[in-house]
């Protein structure tokens, strides 16, 4: 178990927390993002350089250099993965509040952290701000707006969105109350991604209330997809085995196992690579997977499963947009 940080800096109001890896093309973009903040109190950028093999390194070298009583440089020794990398460097940001940047993203908004700080200033029971963001497509040259209609039927979010909705927090979106978490529990460096158990741990308070997530409706940086990017590798059955595991650590951790919204969603996701090995003709591991998931939820949440999955993919082929 690895201990977050229990202090904050009162120099730094905001600390940045930005982990790349073999991101030579953008990473100027993600940091210039972030030094071009118009804002009335001091910030802090964070980076977690992880060995990469391109120019990264030397990339953040320079504009350390240039500016090292803002940015703070960690360069690891040797590969430590992503999910190290990310809570290595979380546990060195001092501010009193975390923004996260991964570096293939970047901010368009230079009043992004103003607004998502006054917005935190002035609602003290909310304890992450989140907002839209552009997705930009690198290969396929394409870039949309992140949409979903969950966005305009609430005015806030909780933990139990979480799980019914899974992650729907891009990264370079988040703002959230330092000082939340004394230590980030063995699991978190099983999940695919650190992020979203993240927001789980940090708005789940205790059995009766749940701390609340913010929303600005303004679309205040971009999400890069590419190949090399951790959601868009082509080993997608990995990244669903993956993600199915850090449900099941959810449930453990949380008690979820009756939580009629786990339930819904660990569904869907069960039948999601149950879809995937049938694609790929594996007829065997296509029915395992059902089986296991009617065992852990029932039959009728599966069939519903089934029922979401293949309206949705219709939806998108009418649309004629790809499904991701």
């Amino acid at each position: 178990m690895k201990k977050s940080n229990s202090y904050y800096n009162k120099e730094f109001y905001v600390s940045i927390c930005m982990i790349t890896y073999n991101h030579e093309k953008y990473i100027q973009q993600a940091i210039e993002g972030i030094l071009n903040q118009q804002t009335n109190f001091k910030i802090q950028l964070v980076i977690g350089e992880d060995c990469s093999t391109d120019k990264t390194k030397e990339i953040c070298i320079k504009y350390k250099q240039k500016h090292h009583k803002t940015i703070k440089l960690i360069l690891h020794k040797k590969n430590i993965g992503m999910n190290n990398n990310f809570l290595s460097t979380l546990n060195l940001c001092e501010g009193k509040y975390i923004a996260l940047c991964e570096g293939d993203d970047f901010w368009t908004d230079p009043l992004k952290l103003q607004k998502q700080i006054d917005f935190l200033e002035s609602n003290p029971d909310y304890v992450i701000c989140f907002h839209p963001v552009n997705i930009k497509y690198e290969e396929i040259k394409k870039s949309v707006k992140q949409y979903h209609c969950l966005y305009n039927q609430k005015d806030f979010f909780t933990f139990n969105d979480l799980i019914e909705y899974s992650n729907f927090i891009h990264t370079p979106s988040v703002v959230y109350r330092n000082k939340l978490l004394d230590a980030f529990p063995d699991w978190c460096f099983t999940s695919p991604a650190c992020d979203f158990p993240l927001y789980c741990l940090i708005t789940k308070e205790n059995e009766v209330n749940n701390r609340k997530i913010g929303i600005i409706k303004e679309y205040m940086a971009t999400y890069r997809v590419h190949i090399g990017g951790v959601w868009s590798s082509t080993k997608r059955i990995i990244q669903i085995k993956n993600t199915i595991i850090m449900y099941l650590e959810l449930a453990n951790n949380f008690n979820l196992f009756k939580n009629k919204y786990w339930i819904k969603t660990i569904s869907k996701i069960y039948v999601t690579l149950a879809y995937e090995y049938f694609k790929s003709l594996n007829l065997k591991k296509a029915l395992t997977t059902l089986y296991t998931a009617i065992k852990i939820t029932s039959f009728k949440h599966i069939i519903k499963a089934f029922i979401f999955l293949f309206t949705k993919k219709i939806y998108k082929l009418l649309k004629k947009q790809d499904y991701a």
